[in-house]
């Protein structure tokens, strides 16, 4: 394997950290003019090139000449910093992975009478690294920790993922009264440790600019009560999630992979719960992406839909990378996702492709395609005027499918729009879209209800949608929904037990970044 390609750069400070590491992959050692690395290859075909290495010592000085040293010899793409850190006790537990979002060096400062006032130091992780962490679920890597380590931890219990700031300094930190001082840094500050600034400041200010990412593993509290107890433990939680990371990039195709001469892209969606993946029966090369969200959905809420948002589009861009490298391609989707981003998705694709949609068996939990059946209820549209209204800005547009939407819920957040138009079955019913021709049907008739507005309407400015149907139907319905004809299209999510039950929307056809983006009631 030529030095020169290096896709991944694993640092390690410990030979703990070293050894979880080396565990899940078959490296082979090498000695390079001034340090030890060990190299292998690793994913589908053997396309991802791996290395790891161990700092001679502990510091962000030895870490960042280190560093310096191997970037020059193996040329890596990314850099991962991967160990152990203390934990800031109450915000985090023993055991947890903190990914790094930025560093703070915390040791240079100004000296005062009464204290040294900290100048903090501070380097950004990078983005690309941070959103493709975002989407690994906790299934997806946490079954590589050896639950047979001896040290006082629930079996049952599984590590959580925190994203945030670390502090990084030259010294161990043991007591409270230091922990709290660095907490003053940052309000979000997950923990300590001590190389990852001079890894980070090595990689951004070399020529080749790696990405770079901390993963660390909380092992004590750095307090008086440290001990060892938790070392192995945290290293290979750190090890097992940055494998997982590195696995990911098998659905992040680089223009050195070879794809087969036809593929098969399942995006597998995922906002509320974990889900299976489908059966594909086909001869192409299946490629899974994963739209992963459903961390940020706690006690039945979608806690940060913008932070849901930026890593679907983080997501949306692998995917069209991935179809610029297919010879042929087909696409499947499925998913149990909030309406708006189920809408947004195929908003954003528009791939004017054919779709596998998979049907969701809530019995067993499998999915099954669509079946093909031309028989099906039509559905009724109620409340569209006759004559043209030249005065009219917003109108409702009630799509109702599976469930009724009531009119009180709606009212709470859009009372002042003076037109309400219902389109759906009657009665809705749960499971009605039984066949693919009925799922194309349905959204092509909501297609001519949003061109139809644009006609009636001349002065519309903005369309509030209320859905309630399938996840595949949402997606077909955004792939149609026109970025020039159409006026804003603002779509609510549902949640029964809040208060108002639509408690946020988005606007799907305007800028992420756009004041008129996200709406909170």
């Amino acid at each position: 394997m030529k030095e020169q390609e290096t896709d991944y750069l694993l640092i390690t400070a410990l030979h703990a950290e070293r050894d979880a590491v080396l565990k899940l992959f078959d490296f082979k050692k090498n000695q390079a003019e001034s340090f030890v690395y060990y190299q292998t290859e690793t994913g589908f075909d053997n396309k991802i090139k791996l290395a790891l290495t161990m700092l001679s010592g502990m510091g962000n000085i030895e870490s960042g000449v280190h560093v310096a040293n191997v970037i020059n010899t193996l040329h890596p793409k990314h850099i991962f910093m991967v160990g152990i850190a203390g934990g800031f006790e109450g915000r985090v537990n023993l055991g947890d992975v903190l990914v790094g979002t930025e560093i703070i060096y915390y040791e240079q400062s100004k000296n005062r009478d009464t204290e040294n006032q900290i100048r903090p130091q501070v380097i950004q992780s990078d983005s690309v690294l941070q959103s493709r962490a975002q989407n690994i679920s906790l299934t997806d890597w946490s079954i590589g920790i050896e639950e047979k380590l001896s040290i006082p931890l629930n079996s049952k219990l599984k590590p959580k993922v925190h994203f945030g700031p670390i502090a990084c300094g030259e010294k161990v930190v043991a007591t409270k009264s230091m922990v709290s001082k660095l907490q003053n840094l940052h309000p979000k500050l997950l923990g300590v440790e001590m190389e990852s600034y001079g890894v980070a400041r090595a990689a951004s200010f070399h020529a080749q600019r790696p990405r770079f990412i901390a993963i660390r593993s909380v092992c004590d509290f750095a307090n008086s009560e440290k001990n060892d107890d938790y070392h192995e433990y945290a290293a290979q939680a750190a090890a097992c999630y940055a494998k997982a990371l590195i696995m990911a990039d098998q659905t992040i195709l680089s223009d050195k992979t070879e794809l087969s001469e036809s593929i098969f892209l399942s995006i597998k969606h995922m906002s509320m719960e974990i889900i299976p993946s489908p059966v594909i029966n086909t001869d192409a090369q299946v490629i899974e992406i994963l739209i992963d969200q459903s961390d940020l959905f706690e006690d039945k809420r979608m806690t940060n839909p913008i932070l849901a948002i930026e890593r679907q589009s983080q997501v949306i861009q692998e995917i069209k990378a991935v179809i610029e490298n297919a010879k042929s391609f087909q696409l499947g989707y499925s998913g149990i996702a909030h309406i708006p981003f189920v809408f947004m998705l195929g908003y954003e694709l528009k791939l004017r492709q054919k779709i596998d949609f998979f049907e969701h068996n809530r019995i067993n939990n499998t999915w099954n395609l669509f079946p093909s059946n031309k028989d099906f209820p039509n559905l009724i549209l109620e409340g569209f005027p006759l004559e043209i209204e030249n005065f009219t800005e917003e109108v409702i547009l009630k799509f109702s499918v599976s469930y009724p939407i009531v009119d009180i819920d709606v009212l709470e957040v859009v009372s002042s729009v003076p037109v309400m138009i219902s389109l759906g079955l009657r009665p809705p019913v749960l499971d009605s879209v039984q066949s693919i021709e009925q799922l194309e049907n349905y959204a092509l008739f909501f297609r001519k209800v949003l061109d139809d507005i644009h006609n009636k309407f001349p002065k519309i400015k903005k369309i509030h949608l209320f859905y309630a149907g399938p996840v595949p139907l949402a997606f077909r319905c955004g792939e149609l929904i026109s970025s020039t004809i159409h006026p804003m299209i603002r779509i609510y999510n549902y949640t029964n037990h809040d208060s108002p039950k639509y408690k946020w929307s988005v606007c799907v056809n305007t800028p992420v970044n756009s004041t008129d983006f996200l709406v909170q009631y």
